[in-house]
């Protein structure tokens, strides 16, 4: 089942991954922060349909260690997200 879930997530996702490109080109130029919406909206779009197929969600731990001037973070990741 499992083997199963992963395989439609990944054709779920390339497939919302298309279209956010094709529907989205546009955004090369408009102003950089329409840009980054669409970006986050894809962003969006991928853990709704990960939290739909696979029933697995996402969690940020920590958000109150962040300064609050610029900053970078480097973090440890073992996939896209």
């Amino acid at each position: 089942m499992l083997l199963i879930r992963s395989l439609i997530f990944s054709a779920v996702f390339y497939i919302n991954t298309a279209v956010f490109l094709i529907l989205g080109s546009w955004l090369l130029f408009a102003p950089r922060s329409w840009a980054m919406a669409g970006l986050k909206a894809h962003a969006r779009a991928s853990l709704f349909w990960m939290r739909l197929i696979c029933g697995t969600s996402l969690e940020v731990r920590g958000l109150e260690h962040l300064p609050d001037r610029p900053f970078l973070i480097a973090s440890k990741h073992q996939s896209a997200w």
